[in-house]
């Protein structure tokens, strides 16, 4: 019986190969992680009306899994607070929470996965002048070849 322990099979072939349960099938990319993911950004006064604030871009090679992600803001001047994804060359809202208690968080979990290219971005609607705000992500790296 042909399988992965006969060397002469296409198996050993390049790329990575698994078991489905009927046959050997070469294997999509592996899903792994290379490195913790972990983000703040901030102002420390902000400009009356809306502010964003903006996460670094996903390099090349890597994607990145956003697991947690959260805004806050020093007091409870803001409206809304905004958290968004920028993918495919456009901003897509994930979340839109009213902001009513300062020092508050409006938060997202789940899973995102951002590619090279794409960035996450929090925000305030009608922020008080001079206020704090923040934004916070966490999740994980993977390199891709």
């Amino acid at each position: 019986m042909p399988g992965i322990t006969d060397p002469n099979q296409e198996y050993f072939k390049d790329g990575t190969w698994g078991w489905d349960g009927t046959r050997w099938r070469k294997l999509a990319l592996v899903f792994g992680y290379s490195d913790i993911y972990g983000e703040t950004v901030f102002n420390a006064a902000a400009a009356a009306g809306t502010n964003y604030l903006t996460f670094s871009t996903v390099p090349a090679g890597e994607v990145w899994v956003v697991s947690n992600f959260t805004v806050t803001a020093s007091d409870a001047s803001p409206t809304v607070a905004y958290l968004d994804a920028y993918i495919d060359g456009a901003i897509r809202p994930m979340r839109r929470i009213p902001y009513t208690v300062a020092n508050n968080t409006a938060d997202w979990q789940g899973m995102l996965v951002l590619d090279a290219g794409c960035y996450l971005r929090g925000g305030f609607t009608t922020c008080g002048v001079g206020i704090y705000i923040a934004a916070y992500a966490c999740g994980y790296k993977m390199k891709v070849a």
